[in-house]
Order: structure tokens, then C-alpha cells, then sequence
């Protein structure tokens, strides 16, 4: 669990998207919806409370998508 947390705390201390501009939603009861843009770099963090569960999807211009933090109920 630490392990995970630490990544977490790399990629959002070293990624290019945190850099940039922010913006907030959620167009469901209970969701929410957080993405990160700068210059071809993106990060979205889509949570939905309810659920416990939430993703992060990050775009990588270099590399394309990828989901690489998901987390939820056990």
C-alpha cells in the first residue's frame, strides 16, 4: 500500500501536466472529475464516491494513454 502511494506522489511531483492549467467537474451525483493539461501532457482523475473507487488516466505525447493508479473498495 506505501509502495503505492509513494508512486502516486512521484508521477504528481514529476509529471508535466500538474504544471499546467486545472479544471474541475462532474455532471453525476457523488462524482467528481479533476484534469490537468499542459502542453500535450494530460492527467484526469475521475472519482466516484459512491463506488469508492476512483482512475487516473494520464496522455504522455511521447506515449500515448495510459491508466496507471486505479484504486477502490477491496
Amino acid at each position: 500500500m506505501l509502495q503505492k502511494m509513494y508512486d502516486l506522489m512521484r508521477f504528481r511531483n514529476t509529471f508535466p501536466a500538474f504544471d499546467g492549467e486545472v479544471s474541475i467537474g462532474g455532471t453525476e451525483d457523488g462524482k467528481l472529475a479533476i484534469t490537468w493539461a499542459k502542453g500535450g501532457y494530460t492527467t484526469v482523475l475521475n472519482a466516484d464516491f459512491g463506488a469508492k473507487t476512483f482512475t487516473v488516466t494520464c496522455t504522455d505525447p511521447e506515449n500515448g494513454t495510459t491508466t496507471p493508479f486505479t484504486g477502490g473498495k477491496a
